[in-house]
């Protein structure tokens, strides 16, 4: 049990139903007027939830919103929030905001090192180090090797993560090909397509990365029909959520040589099962959804949750807010 204080009379209560590391607890119970609260079990969240005007967790369940007289505000530590956006909190008046921007960083980066893979076949060379195998890899009659120069990227949705993969791309002079719901004008973006347009970009890119959030209208995006569009030549690469994309179809197409290969960090059922068929295929690399990690990630959660405390006492509009309807 985790119960730091009883509620103070005519102070902002804040429960932090989610494990949030002691150091930032600490930093986020000294911020002035308000009354925050630790409880992570479901039990002590009921009975805590009951006059909290404000929650920080990454999902809500049913019996606690129902008991969540006084809410009006909740701050998810990640980016996603399809795990909060339960039917009853989306009808709600309360408002729901994430910590979106603290992932582009670290996330994009770790695109780069799965293309910078594939393009320089590294996978290939460390499994020639192990067989003490020395082959110097010409154009010919090896594979050649790939330069990124003029290679066609991509970017399925174009968020923070998103355009810092497009900026990424624009510094190693590829064109970059971006899809994008909501049409505007984007830096480093050379060609800009609705999802409806999406099969243009999938016939024509050389690696495409899926960026997107996980909504009804993404889950499936990418299956059979799409995977078959692209050329056998490119390059999957999700960092998304494991949802968008249909794995049974992945696993077809990489046995089936209907595409170069794919990276995932993310995937259906995590941990991935130790008797997943993506462990077998050969063409695939697997990262356990670390994209984000970085030791900075508590403090920039901390930060955006800070500065929207302050803007909560204040009546101003909070910032990272969630349009709850389109699910980001």
């Amino acid at each position: 049990m985790e119960l730091y204080a009883t509620h103070i009379v005519g102070m902002t209560k804040i429960l932090v139903s989610y494990p949030l590391p002691d150091k930032w607890f600490e930093k986020v119970r000294e911020i002035e007027d308000v009354d925050v609260v630790k409880a992570t079990e479901e039990e002590e969240i009921l009975e805590e939830v009951k006059d909290a005007e404000v929650v920080f967790d990454k999902q809500i369940s049913l019996r606690a919103f129902r008991a969540a007289d006084e809410l009006e505000w909740i701050q998810s530590p990640y980016v996603g929030v399809d795990m909060l956006l339960i039917d009853e909190v989306v009808e709600s008046d309360v408002r729901v905001t994430c910590a979106r921007g603290i992932h582009s960083s670290q996330v994009s980066d770790h695109v780069f090192a799965f293309i910078l893979c594939f393009a320089r076949e590294i996978p290939g060379f460390i499994e020639n180090r192990e067989n003490r195998v020395w082959e110097e890899r010409h154009p010919f009659p090896f594979k050649p090797l790939m330069e990124l120069k003029q290679k066609n990227l991509g970017v399925v949705g174009l968020g923070t993560i998103g355009k810092e993969v497009a900026r990424k791309g624009k510094c190693f002079n590829m064109n970059v090909l971006g899809v994008k719901k909501h049409q505007e004008d984007l830096e480093y973006v050379d060609e800009l397509f609705t999802p409806k347009e999406l099969d243009r970009v999938i016939s024509r890119s050389d690696f495409l990365v899926l960026c997107v959030p996980y909504t009804p209208e993404t889950k499936d995006m990418i299956g059979e029909k799409e995977l078959r569009e692209m050329k056998d030549s490119a390059y999957l690469i999700n960092v998304a959520r494991g949802e968008v994309l249909d794995e049974d179809a992945l696993v077809q197409a990489l046995r089936g040589d209907w595409v170069g290969g794919a990276a995932l960090d993310v995937v259906d059922t995590e941990p991935l099962p130790k008797d997943s068929r993506l462990w077998k295929v050969n063409d695939l690399l697997l990262t356990p959804h670390v994209a984000g990690s970085t030791p900075r990630y508590w403090k920039r959660v901390y930060e955006i949750f800070r500065e929207n405390i302050e803007r909560y006492k204040e009546d101003k509009e909070l910032i990272n807010m969630v349009n709850k309807e389109e699910g980001y």
